[in-house]
């Protein structure tokens, strides 16, 4: 802070020790964000939907807390600094008790959400989140105000305190980020982590409380007289002002976050790193724009220029493809110089539009809050509440509807709306035709980009460079020793005669885009090349009709009814529905009721370009597509499920990793009794081994009886509480009498008993002896999520099958009833 806004009587040292604490107070404010969007994230099954409902209440409560703060500094009943410490050491209290009360509250949730339809269920965790939340993000709004009257130094330069000190705040929020993302959430977990801000805030306010004593400005009476008209027609306008670019802002970071996951994917890591260089901009911005807001903001140039540099950020979207994957290339082994390069791509491409952002704020408040502070507070309000309107407005409405281009249109709206009422502000005729340029460019572009005539490439835009990034480096390692365990079978049950295999690939043509809609929770395009189908979410391939995916698909609906312990009968359920092929798998079996659960509604549309490969089974009448959360969904059913099949994204991806938590696990047990079967699929490239151990460690904790079973890359857990029917006889006849689903395997190129013995790897006794020691993948402490995804640029997968059948073989054979043996 340059020495004129120095506050009168507050000595350098103590300027110094007040600045650390606000930057203290703003990491300690990201990391419990961070930290609350992993458990909310849980609540809802969705890290999408708790880290914008997360954002919501955190912008909400910031503009309401600073609207109240602003009557505590206009009220003059307490010294502005003191009252911040106070606010400080509560919010220290209120996040250490987070944990326990969301423990506390989750029963009563989940009773709620039983007796709601899945539309309506969310509103259970989301107003146990309001109550829990709401008090703390409302105190957290309070401190921008109380800080700034307690840290002013002359009355006419608010403007110019107020950008230093949300500036200030800002890169500690940065900061705070990237602590949680990379160190605390990895490292400690969920509890810890919060309790390290919680800590944070404690000592920040203790420290402000001292350095209030020791200052005449403990005692000295800052009160701003009421009568002054808090909300005069100049505070009013600066408010809405405000509020429009708040909503701007908000609705541009939802946008681009959904555009920049199909780049960077949706790894706890990437979210942190966009999230960091958005701030980063803010805060940049802000203190760049501070010193210059008293020479009379230009607060509409400023607004024309965020709609102008928005567009074309979203324009140039298309080539940070490209950047992304040339550092694939050439340091693609380097887990830090990868997610540097990350840094340095995001910070090129966001920082001049968030940087303006930025500076619109003190801006604004120079110009609106006069010689006040308590205007200032209500000025911060406007943007934080128009913050609120413009998550929920983004993430639930005008991406989900109009997409990423239409969302970031919608943005440009608002802006150049707030610089109209700017533009009120001032009678300077040079900002006027100034303003007047940037809009007539800004509406040009857009008029040429929606006519055609400059591109909107999907191919750059669902191509998923992250997903591919073991391709683009090179990683693949080899092993030497077997992948695979030899099997003896005394009779082979052959069901493929007669059956063509599906066809070879034909030769690479020119890829088609069929469908390509920006769902509520991710991008979700389906391609064809080659006469392959392609389901695309976020970029990255989640099922196609190529014959190594397909075999994947129906060995997850037909694997587990073919062990089950009985018969295939009652109601089976399916968590990803993905493109139908698995759910249309298991409905070739007698299941009286078949659930699919998928969190995407966009999905469902998508897989009706493989009807003919999933058997048209959302057609089926015994079929009922439920969308929300699958690990929600079996929560709330009640009835026994005799057959569950869990196909998720790769659990790298933020969220995923929840259907991998001991806790998952636990409850999939409860739900299918004793006698169910359970089947996991999970992808060995792009992980390590000790995530393998770690995810076979967790599930072996809620079943006794598993078998590992692959199928090139892919690996299936089939496991129950009851032992197995490790019995080809009795596949053989469940096969008999099932024509559907020898068909649909011979053609996969399953034509035998002893095609599907030959995946066999490793039963419970070689897991447990495999996975002992590993740590266990928890709610509190989803390490997979973070482990993972340190692993996206390596392909060790046939490292992996080697040393899994060879603790298989160390573990003993594998007896297959009076059919055959493993050795």
């Amino acid at each position: 802070m340059p020495a004129a806004s120095l506050p009168t009587g507050l000595p350098r040292r103590l300027v110094l020790l007040t600045l650390v604490c606000l930057t203290a107070s703003g990491s300690a404010g990201l990391i419990a964000e961070v930290v609350w969007s992993r458990v909310l994230a849980a609540m809802f099954g969705s890290a999408l939907t708790g880290t914008g409902l997360l954002l919501a209440i955190f912008m909400a409560g910031l503009g309401i807390g600073s609207v109240a703060g602003a009557r505590v500094v206009a009220r003059g009943r307490i010294a502005p600094l003191a009252a911040f410490g106070l606010v400080e050491i509560t919010i220290g209290a209120l996040v250490f008790a987070t944990p326990a009360l969301f423990r506390f509250v989750e029963p009563a949730t989940l009773r709620i959400e039983s007796r709601l339809s899945d539309a309506m269920a969310p509103l259970a965790p989301a107003l146990a989140s309001i109550f829990i939340l709401g008090p703390i993000v409302v105190l957290m709004g309070m401190t921008f105000p109380l800080f700034l009257a307690g840290i002013r130094g002359r009355d006419e330069e608010v403007g110019v305190d107020a950008g230093w000190v949300y500036g200030i705040n800002t890169f500690g929020a940065v900061a705070g980020t990237v602590a949680a993302g990379f160190w605390l959430l990895p490292a400690i977990g969920i509890t810890r982590s919060l309790f390290i801000a919680g800590t944070i805030d404690l000592i920040v306010g203790a420290v402000i409380l001292v350095v209030a004593r020791r200052t005449s400005l403990s005692t000295r009476n800052q009160r701003e007289p009421l009568e002054l008209e808090a909300w005069s027609p100049r505070v009013r306008r600066a408010f809405t002002i405000a509020l429009l670019g708040g909503a701007a802002a908000l609705v541009l970071e939802v946008a681009w976050f959904r555009a920049l996951m199909s780049i960077f994917g949706s790894s706890v890591y990437a979210i942190s790193l966009m999230l960091a260089a958005f701030l980063f901009g803010l805060a940049a911005g802000s203190i760049a724009g501070a010193p210059r807001v008293t020479q009379r903001p230009p607060l509409a140039q400023l607004h024309t220029s965020i709609a102008f540099t928005a567009t074309l950020v979203t324009f140039l979207l298309q080539i940070v493809p490209l950047g992304f994957i040339i550092l694939l290339e050439r340091y693609g082994r380097s887990f830090p110089i990868v997610n540097f390069g990350t840094s340095l791509l995001l910070f090129i491409t966001l920082i001049v539009p968030t940087a303006l952002m930025g500076a619109a704020l003190p801006a604004v408040i120079a110009w609106g809050a006069g010689e006040r502070s308590s205007s200032a507070g209500r000025i911060y309000a406007g943007s934080s509440l128009g913050s609120a309107v413009g998550a929920l407005a983004g993430g639930f409405v005008l991406v989900p509807l109009a997409g990423v281009r239409g969302a970031v249109l919608a943005a440009a709206l608002l802006s150049l709306a707030a610089a109209f009422l700017a533009l009120k502000t001032t009678p300077d005729r040079d900002a006027a035709r100034t303003s007047l340029r940037v809009v007539i460019a800004t509406a040009v572009m857009w008029a040429i980009w929606l006519g055609g005539l400059l591109p909107w490439n999907w191919q750059a835009l669902t191509g998923g460079p992250y997903a591919y990034a073991h391709l683009y480096s090179g990683t693949a390692e080899a092993s030497g020793r077997p992948t695979t365990r030899r099997v003896e079978l005394r009779s082979n049950y052959v069901f493929g005669e007669g059956v063509p295999e599906a066809a070879e690939e034909a030769p690479p043509g020119e890829a088609r885009l069929l469908s390509w809609r920006d769902g509520r929770y991710a991008q979700v395009a389906v391609t064809e090349e080659g006469g392959i189908r392609t389901l695309l979410l976020n970029g990255k391939a989640d099922a196609s009709t190529a014959r190594a995916d397909m075999r994947t698909q129906l060995l997850l609906g037909h694997l587990p009814a073919l062990l089950a312990p009985v018969e295939p009968s009652g109601t089976a359920m399916v968590i990803g529905l993905g493109s139908g092929v698995t759910a249309g798998a298991v409905a070739a079996w007698p299941f009286e009721r078949i659930i699919a659960a998928e969190i995407e509604p966009e999905v469902a549309r998508a897989a009706e370009w493989f009807r003919e490969e999933n058997r048209n089974v959302l057609a089926d009448p015994r079929f009922e597509l439920r969308t929300d959360d699958g690990r929600r969904i079996l929560a709330r059913t009640s009835e026994p499920i005799t057959l569950l099949t869990s196909e998720p994204s790769n659990l790298w991806m933020s969220g995923v990793s929840l259907l991998f938590t001991a806790e998952f696990f636990e409850l999939a047990a409860a739900r299918l009794g004793e006698r169910g079967v359970f089947c996991q699929w999970l992808h060995l490239y792009q992980i390590g081994e000790n995530d393998v151990r770690t995810f076979l460690a967790t599930i072996a904790t809620a079943f006794p009886n598993l078998v590992v079973v692959a199928d090139e890359a892919d690996l299936f857990v089939v496991a129950s509480r009851a032992p197995l029917n490790l019995d080809p006889e009795v596949w053989a006849k469940r096969l008999a009498s099932n024509a559907a689903a020898r068909e649909a395997l011979a053609r996969a190129g399953i034509r035998s008993t002893a095609d599907i013995a030959a995946g066999i790897l490793a039963d419970a006794r070689a897991v447990r002896a495999w996975s002992a020691g590993a740590r266990l993948h928890r709610d509190d402490h989803p390490i997979l999520e973070f482990t993972a995804a340190r692993n996206m640029s390596f392909d060790r997968s046939r490292q992996i099958l080697s040393d899994l059948a060879a603790a298989g073989e160390r573990a003993g054979p594998i007896p297959l009833g009076n059919s055959g043996i493993v050795h």
